[in-house]
């Protein structure tokens, strides 16, 4: 059983054609593996800056109920020292 001849530009259809499925075939891998790449190091960099943010966030708190009781505890000292008429 003999193999039939194949004309150039069947020979170079089928080459386009294997051509475009090694490509698709090759998009599919990297499509896969990026995403699980993104996904890790987006999740890094959340992590990273939900860290930071934390950290602001407790920093400025801190800094509002410090001032908040030494505001507190000014006025109460301050009361304390005002002539007993004078109190209110």
């Amino acid at each position: 059983m003999s193999v039939p001849a194949m004309t150039p530009d069947a020979l170079h259809d089928q080459g386009q054609a294997l051509a475009q499925t090694l490509q698709l075939r090759v998009m599919e891998r990297l499509d896969g593996v990026l995403e699980e790449r993104l996904r890790y190091a987006l999740a890094d960099v959340v992590q990273l800056q939900t860290q930071a943010l934390y950290q602001s966030i407790r920093q400025e708190v801190e800094g509002l109920v410090s001032a908040a009781v030494n505001e507190a505890v000014a006025q109460e000292l301050a009361e304390l020292r005002a002539p007993p008429g004078a109190r209110g």
